[in-house]
């Protein structure tokens, strides 16, 4: 089965985008039933691996295609497509809510969502495979010919500006060579630039501290004091220049705290692939023994996964 597939009207083969009329009439494989969904729970279903966020006007807006997901194996969806449709149900100013129980279901079944390209008219629909990086590795079929072809393309293209870099190199080092030097004078002059760039960049990683020792995500001594990011509520830690440092700059605030989130999104995503695949695992022991008990309890989210969709509701 392939990940991702486009259509075109009259050519299904093709992959294109188009302006669709104000009242679309296209043909979609019908969703799951509504009791699948609510039979089901977070760790039997998955999603396609995109995260979407509420834009200002109300419209949902692709945030960012998770990668190994199958959105990302695709590559058509991009940040900042907006979502129309999924299947043949319209999404659009929809609650997050409803679209993700619209997207979830049983890993290996297919969806097909609706996007205007950046939000403009370009409409284009595709049709993807449902399940985890893991699971997509084991199920999913390998490249179509012309991907295949595509990707020799894209191989020879990058071998040839390497060897016209390479020759470009070349080219330098004999003009070099064939330069008569002009003396210490001369070389002292090349090489001051490059000296004054070092000093300035040691000077600039001695006073300026990085991320990584600006905040921790889990309280330390040299990190005692506890933030929380002003989006989401996320916890992170910091240490006593921190408010100093960042002082009425908003802008790089705001810039290290989205940087906390996406360090969290992908913990949590982490913890979480393993708790469902451990409750899979212990569902199948159930199962095996006749233990209903046990089953419902295999079958019930971890505190991860929990976690995971409180903080990221978006996350699909």
């Amino acid at each position: 089965p392939r990940a991702s597939e486009t259509r075109r009207r009259g050519d299904p083969s093709a992959m294109s985008f188009y302006n669709p009329p104000q009242q679309m009439r296209r043909s979609y494989e019908p969703p799951p039933p509504q009791q699948s969904f609510n039979q089901s729970n977070a760790a039997a279903r998955a999603g396609v691996g995109l995260l979407f966020q509420t834009s200002s006007d109300g419209r949902i807006v692709v945030k960012e295609v998770v990668q190994g997901g199958s959105a990302w194996r695709g590559n058509v969806i991009k940040p900042t497509d907006v979502i129309v449709n999924v299947g043949q149900h319209n999404v659009q100013k929809q609650p997050l809510s409803n679209l993700r129980e619209l997207i979830l279901g049983e890993p290996g079944s297919f969806i097909t969502l609706g996007f205007q390209r950046g939000g403009g008219p370009q409409y284009y629909d595709t049709k993807m495979m449902r399940g985890t990086p893991d699971f997509l590795d084991k199920h999913m079929s390998a490249p179509s010919k012309p991907q295949a072809q595509q990707s020799a393309i894209q191989a020879q293209q990058t071998s040839l500006q390497q060897q016209q870099q390479q020759q470009r190199e070349r080219e330098q080092q004999q003009q070099q060579q064939r330069a008569p030097p002009e003396g210490a004078s001369f070389n002292l002059m090349q090489v001051l630039p490059i000296l004054f760039f070092f000093l300035i960049t040691f000077a600039n990683f001695g006073s300026e501290n990085t991320s990584a020792t600006l905040y921790t995500l889990a309280r330390d001594p040299k990190h005692p004091y506890k933030k929380e990011t002003a989006a989401r509520g996320v916890a992170y830690f910091v240490g006593e220049s921190f408010e100093r440092k960042y002082q009425g700059k908003d802008e790089q605030l705001e810039e290290l705290e989205a940087g906390v989130e996406v360090e969290v999104l992908r913990n949590l995503n982490a913890k979480c692939e393993v708790e469902t695949k451990h409750g899979r695992q212990m569902a199948k022991v159930a199962k095996t023994a006749g233990d209903a008990k046990a089953l419902h309890k295999a079958m019930q989210p971890g505190p991860n996964c929990e976690k995971l969709a409180k903080i990221f509701p978006e996350q699909i």
